[in-house]
């Protein structure tokens, strides 16, 4: 899973290298708070299958943009996409785990170990 979440919770557990390089080793991922979808619940199901489908979908413009390298035209509507469609990500992740308003207390790491 590619999201902040993942950045985060990886980040409490695991060691930060510098530039914001997050280990993620098995001892990282063992840890990671993953939810366990109750698939006869319709409503956590229906969940699952998005997050699947857009992580599908985030892997398939990855994809594209990495065939579109220096074709900015190609690039830069591709670009645009996969950012909306991490958003859409987080904003169902942030509804599977019923995060609500704390939400916003979750730093993106890329901002907490930048470099200047």
């Amino acid at each position: 899973m590619n999201s902040k979440y993942l950045e985060w919770f990886s980040a409490l557990i695991g060691e930060v290298f510098r530039g914001g390089y997050i280990a993620r080793g098995t001892k990282v991922l063992k840890k990671l708070p993953i939810k366990l979808i109750d698939f006869k619940n319709k409503s956590e199901k229906d969940i699952h299958d998005k997050i699947a489908k857009i992580q599908k979908n985030l892997i398939d413009i990855q994809g594209k943009i990495d065939k579109s390298n220096g074709n900015k035209r190609l690039l830069i509507p591709l670009q645009r996409q996969f950012d909306n469609l991490k958003t859409e990500l987080d904003e169902t992740l942030k509804n599977l785990y019923n995060l609500g308003e704390a939400d916003s207390n979750i730093p993106l790491i890329s901002e907490i170990y930048a470099t200047n």
